[in-house]
């Protein structure tokens, strides 16, 4: 049994639709990619989810259950955080208030998980006092992914988390993801604009594009470059 399942998905803002009968599958300790060009629904995807988007019609199954009715907050207890770019970061506050507020619906166990966050990204713990909004693009980003991790997730929906990053940002961020992936059991579903990297990280991709999923498969398939070159150059 998958640990999550979208079946038939169908999302519309408004009276324009945006997602077409979108069916996909995570499994425990697992990273499933989703790519394709800008405007092909990925992120609404992800907020549909995570309960920010009710969808019109289709369902949302997580451990066995439907979802469809729960509310975001309710989600968020029961393992699924939904995590922004690194604009997400609480600016005027200083990263161990980010981090504190993160685990708002999860106090049990607060210094054992904030001790993790800071062994993950280490930066965080040497910028523990300082502002958010004095941080690098990359430490900002670093910071609301630990944010999510203050709640414990079982899944963690990460949207575009390279977004503005420097290169070397981008290596040290997925360094990062790599080993927490190593470490936990945790599940991911990745939107990416860096296909390499989403290739890489991923186990399993699904490419979308115009609101529909137009492929799938292991993600070692999707790094032959004829298998996107239509998507990405138009040939």
């Amino acid at each position: 049994m998958s640990l999550l399942e979208v079946r038939k998905l169908n999302v519309a803002y408004g009276r324009l639709q945006v997602l077409w009968d979108i069916n996909i599958s995570l499994s425990t300790n697992n990273v499933v990619g989703i790519i394709g060009p800008n405007g092909a629904g990925k992120t609404t995807l992800l907020k549909t989810i995570a309960g920010t988007i009710k969808p019109l019609s289709g369902e949302i199954n997580y451990m066995g259950q439907k979802i469809n009715g729960l509310p975001a907050h309710e989600r968020v207890k029961q393992g699924i955080v939904y995590v922004p770019d690194s604009s997400g970061v609480f600016g005027k506050m200083s990263v161990y208030d980010n981090l504190i507020l993160g685990a708002y619906l999860r106090r049990d166990q607060l210094n054992e998980t904030l001790k993790f966050v800071y062994e993950l990204f280490p930066t965080l713990h040497e910028r523990r006092n300082q502002r958010a909004d004095t941080l690098s693009g990359g430490e900002k980003q670093m910071l609301v992914i630990a944010r999510a991790l203050m709640v414990k997730p079982k899944v963690l929906l990460l949207d575009e988390p390279s977004t503005g990053l420097s290169p070397i940002a981008v290596k040290n961020l997925f360094t990062s993801l790599e080993k927490l992936l190593s470490t936990t059991d945790l599940s991911i579903i990745l939107v990416e604009q860096d296909v390499g990297r989403a290739l890489k990280i991923s186990k399993y991709v699904y490419l979308m594009e115009g609101g529909h999923v137009r492929d799938e498969g292991p993600s070692n398939e999707f790094s032959k470059v004829e298998k996107l070159r239509k998507f990405y150059v138009g040939a």
